[in-house]
């Protein structure tokens, strides 16, 4: 194998594991935010004027 067909695939690897690691990255975040925008979904608060007759 010569010199520049060992850095074409080095260069291969190195982007393929930036795209895996990019892409595993975004599922998490995206996850979190849906959990989180979940967890904030309102809720009803009695107040003063909220009596049950």
């Amino acid at each position: 194998m010569d010199v520049s067909t060992a850095k074409t695939l080095v260069s291969a690897l190195l982007v393929s594991a930036i795209f895996l690691f990019t892409i595993a990255s975004l599922r998490m975040f995206v996850s979190e935010l849906v959990g989180d925008l979940r967890g904030a979904a309102p809720r009803h608060v009695g107040g003063p004027n909220d009596r049950a007759e």
